[in-house]
C-alpha cells in the first residue's frame, strides 16, 4: 500500500502536531497544493480543528478515533458514515479539490497523501 502514498509523516515528524495546523500546511507546501484546494479527512476532533486553522476543507468520518464526541458538533465542511461516502464527495467536488488528498490518521499520529483515494474506495 505504500506506493499509493506520496508522503508519510509520523507523530515525531513536525515539531507540532494536530490539532495545530502544521502537519496540513507542511504536506500542502511539499505536494505543491493549495490549501483552498485541499481536503482533510478525520475521525476525530483534532483533523477537524487542524483543517479548520489551516483553512482548509474537511470531511469528517463518524466512526474510528473520537472518544465518542460527536464530530459534527466542529462543523466540518462535510460528514460521512462510510468510506464510500467520501469517494462520492471527491467525484462530487472533483473541480474544487485537487486530486492529492491529505488525509491524516489520528488514531496513529500518521499523515498521509494519496493520490489515489477513489481507487481505494
Amino acid at each position: 500500500i505504500d506506493e499509493r502514498f506520496e508522503m508519510i509523516l509520523g507523530a515525531e515528524s513536525l515539531p507540532l502536531k494536530k490539532p495545530d495546523p502544521l502537519p496540513l500546511l507542511h504536506c500542502c507546501k511539499e505536494l505543491a497544493v493549495d490549501i483552498e484546494r485541499a481536503v482533510m479527512v478525520g475521525d476525530s476532533s483534532n483533523d477537524i480543528l487542524a483543517a479548520k486553522s489551516a483553512g482548509m476543507d474537511s470531511i469528517a468520518v463518524s466512526y474510528g478515533y473520537n472518544y465518542d464526541i460527536d464530530i459534527e458538533s466542529f462543523s466540518p465542511t462535510f460528514s460521512v458514515e462510510s468510506f464510500a461516502q467520501i469517494a462520492a464527495i471527491l467525484e462530487a467536488e472533483e473541480k474544487r479539490f485537487h486530486p492529492i488528498v491529505i488525509c491524516l490518521k489520528g488514531g496513529f499520529s500518521t499523515q498521509k497523501s494519496s493520490r489515489s483515494i477513489l481507487d481505494l474506495a
